[in-house]
């Protein structure tokens, strides 16, 4: 018996267009149908970042102190240099921070502390940045101790302790301090941009307590020292201020140019002695070429000579000149500043103008805050009452009250007494 030998399956006959089919069938199938395996596809999660914990503080970064910088220059046994000590306190000086400013402090007066490569020189200028450190942040009392304890000074820590004395508002101590300081003759004193604005102090505080001898006694060391045309303004507002009108005259010719801030303290002072024709001319001359710009202060520089010149043309009756500088104001701007229009209506009723007055009158209080137009209320009823017209007065008071500004009760008394009720 012989076995059988296995035959091969016959080979399969199929047309191009069956094969065709074929594929067709079997790709919709696929596509009707998916297979498991291809319709599941790997999911990859993308990768969160860890949630902060509780502990882990959100806000803003803390910026290092001083006393940690000192921390640091311990721990690597580093010195610690003059310019490494004034950064710190300037620092302190700049953030208002007294508490690591006296840290500092006590640092340095540590009796162990070694400090490399610091002279003389460098010890004061530290103790003028402590110094400058403690006035800076209103510890006034810290800053006189710390001087008072200075075995060596400079004009800057002399400098440093007056004008922190004299912004506290003790003229008379800086006075004190400035004469201690003179007689001390410690250093020399050379005309510095420092000297000058201690002079400065001096003759400001001059002005402000009265003392005429001391002021001239100034004028003739910044003279010697060659610092007399810097602080004309100054000197003019010394002499003027103590109703010295010639020497406030003399160094106002002395100023090329003279600032406008000189040309008002020599015009009201001319006012305040009754010399309108010279207060007339300053301004004729000084205020030909007046503009008013960006600068607040020279404005009210402006403002306030104008309201002088106003004030006497009323007290001296001289009209027309009080137009002249009514219409000055109005060119440069100035007619509805509140102390030029107050002067304005005071001076038009002064000359039986009613009219005139009202008009500045309405032009001001619709310009400025309520708070600020008490003294050109006042000025409108006083001008009705010295002109008889008693009814517009009360008018004008009750209106007054109406838009919420308290009278005074001087004027008050005068509308009560002039309608006699």
């Amino acid at each position: 018996m012989y076995a059988k030998t296995p035959t091969k399956p016959p080979p399969l006959k199929c047309t191009v267009a069956g094969a065709h089919r074929s594929i067709s069938r079997t790709i919709t199938c696929t596509s009707a149908n998916p297979s498991p395996i291809l319709r599941q596809r790997p999911h990859y999660k993308t990768p969160q970042p860890p949630k902060p914990s509780a502990n882990i503080n959100s806000g803003a970064e803390e910026k290092a102190t001083a006393s940690d910088v000192l921390r640091l220059l311990d721990t690597l046994q580093l010195p610690v240099d003059a310019d490494t000590y004034s950064s710190l306190i300037k620092e302190c000086t700049s953030s208002g921070d007294a508490v690591e400013g006296a840290r500092v402090h006590a640092r340095i007066n540590r009796p162990k502390e070694k400090r490399s490569g610091c002279s003389k020189r460098d010890l004061v200028g530290i103790a003028n940045r402590l110094l400058l450190m403690y006035a800076a942040c209103d510890r006034p009392e810290i800053a006189r101790k710390l001087f008072d304890g200075m075995p060596m000074r400079n004009l800057s820590s002399w400098a440093t302790v007056i004008c922190g004395t004299f912004d506290r508002g003790d003229r008379r101590e800086a006075i004190a301090l400035f004469l201690d300081m003179m007689e001390s003759k410690s250093f020399a004193v050379e005309p510095t941009d420092t000297l000058a604005v201690l002079v400065t102090v001096m003759i400001r505080s001059c002005g402000q307590t009265g003392e005429l001898s001391l002021g001239k006694q100034i004028h003739g060391f910044a003279i010697k020292t060659a610092m007399a045309a810097e602080l004309g303004t100054c000197l003019v507002r010394l002499y003027a201020e103590l109703s010295y009108v010639e020497s406030a005259r003399k160094v106002f010719d002395s100023m090329l140019p003279a600032t406008m801030t000189a040309c008002t303290c020599l015009i009201r002072a001319y006012c305040r002695k009754g010399r309108l024709k010279e207060a007339l001319c300053v301004f004729g001359d000084t205020f030909c070429v007046m503009r008013l710009d960006d600068d607040e202060k020279k404005n009210e520089s402006v403002s306030s000579a104008i309201s002088s010149i106003i004030g006497g043309c009323a007290k001296r009756k001289r009209k027309f000149c009080g137009q002249q500088v009514h219409a000055r104001a109005i060119k440069v701007g100035l007619e509805c500043d509140l102390y030029v229009g107050t002067s304005l209506v005071n001076m038009y009723g002064r000359f039986g103008l009613l009219d005139d007055a009202r008009r500045a009158f309405e032009f001001v209080c619709g310009k400025n805050n309520k708070e600020k137009d008490v003294a050109c209320w006042n000025a409108m009823i006083t001008s009705y009452i010295r002109n008889g017209c008693f009814t517009e007065a009360e008018k004008t008071l009750y209106l007054m009250k109406a838009a919420g500004i308290e009278p005074l009760e001087s004027v008050v008394s005068r509308v009560m007494m002039a309608c006699g009720s």
